[in-house]
């Protein structure tokens, strides 16, 4: 029994998926699930199931088990959430209005990402160790008090001088807001992942604990071998040339 619910389970939320956004695919595969698992038990006392004891032990299902499937669904959602209230401060209605972007339906970015990435493409061929990160909708106020703070437009000669070897701000990450650099030598949270393959060090595993903990988007340019790396969402993103790589960092700053 358990069996065909979990593949009923699957084959619903492939169908959730299909009839829409990737994020609604899941939920959809819920309720058709808690649909199919009520319908499939017979009913009390060999009376007939009609429409309104239909809909009302759907929702019985729903509101008994759907919270704590819910929670499990969207845990990293409620985790970024949580970490927003946790860091915003409220006081400020600006800034607290900032951090509900993620409710509106389109965002805009003025952020310069081929200026970002024509400083990268500089810097890995003198193999410069880089870490830019990128805020989105979840304030990184409470990384930049780690670090030095700043308020300079963003262009490629700010970005070089900063992460140049010999330059006091080199060590750590930078952080970029609406095409502002405002911060630097930021100290990240360091990913306790498994997962990450033990060739990458220190600073990658930082751009993916930040990553995780938040929806920042990060680039870095590595120090042995100059290979640039895009990180989302704690993991690797994968591009073919650079073209490719301003493509995907353009849309996920949108």
């Amino acid at each position: 029994m358990r069996d065909a619910d979990s593949t009923a389970f699957h084959v619903a939320a492939r169908v959730g998926a299909c009839a829409g956004s990737k994020h609604l695919g899941r939920p959809v595969g819920f309720v058709w699930w808690f649909v199919g698992v009520y319908y499939r038990q017979p009913p009390l006392n060999g009376a007939s199931r009609s429409y309104s004891t239909g809909v009302s032990g759907i929702l019985g299902y729903l509101l008994s088990g759907g919270v704590i499937a819910l929670i499990i669904v969207f845990q990293q959602e409620i985790r970024k959430f949580l970490l927003m209230i946790g860091t915003t401060n409220f006081t400020n209605k600006r800034n607290f209005l900032k951090q509900l972007k993620f409710l509106q339906t389109e965002i805009g970015s003025d952020i310069d990402t081929e200026t970002i990435l024509g400083a990268c493409k500089k810097m890995a061929k003198t193999k410069t160790g880089v870490l830019i990160v990128i805020e989105r909708t979840n304030s990184l106020d409470f990384l930049i008090n780690t670090g030095d703070k700043m308020n300079a437009l963003l262009n490629e000669a700010l970005l070089e001088s900063v992460f140049y070897k010999n330059s006091p701000l080199h060590d750590g990450a930078l952080i970029i807001r609406d095409n502002y650099i405002v911060a630097t030598r930021v100290v990240l949270p360091i990913s306790d992942s498994i997962k990450i393959p033990s060739r990458f060090g220190l600073r990658h595993r930082a751009a993916i604990g930040v990553s995780e903990k938040t929806d920042a988007v990060c680039l870095l340019v590595s120090e042995e071998t100059g290979e640039i790396s895009y990180i989302k969402d704690g993991g690797f993103e994968l591009y073919a040339d650079f073209k490719e790589l301003n493509e995907k960092l353009r849309k996920d700053l949108m």
